[in-house]
């Protein structure tokens, strides 16, 4: 194998794993953006609540700051029924893990 080959191998797997490094970033929930929280609430099947998210402009940084951010009451105005904040809160606590 020559230097050159091997040298494009490394810097390949170099940045096979900056833009992994940069795609986990961007996944991580503090830097989600309002349609980001959107999609996730859809996938816990709460997107019919995605709208009142969106008026209150809760992104990831709100959501996933468990001191000013999304707390019991924050959840009662965004999300009415009882049963379905239960819910919610259940996807939080796994979301902030």
């Amino acid at each position: 194998m020559s230097v050159y080959s091997e040298s494009s191998i490394l810097a390949g797997s170099f940045d096979s794993k900056q833009t992994a490094n940069q795609s986990n970033e961007f996944d991580y929930p503090s830097n989600w953006s309002l349609d980001d929280v959107a999609k996730w609430l859809n996938d816990i099947s709460l997107q019919q609540y995605s709208e009142n998210f969106r008026r209150n402009d809760i992104d990831g940084s709100v959501l996933i700051d468990e001191v000013d951010g999304v707390n019991d009451d924050t959840i009662r105005q965004l999300i009415p029924p009882l049963g379905t904040q239960l819910k919610f809160k259940r996807a939080l606590r796994s979301l902030r893990g």
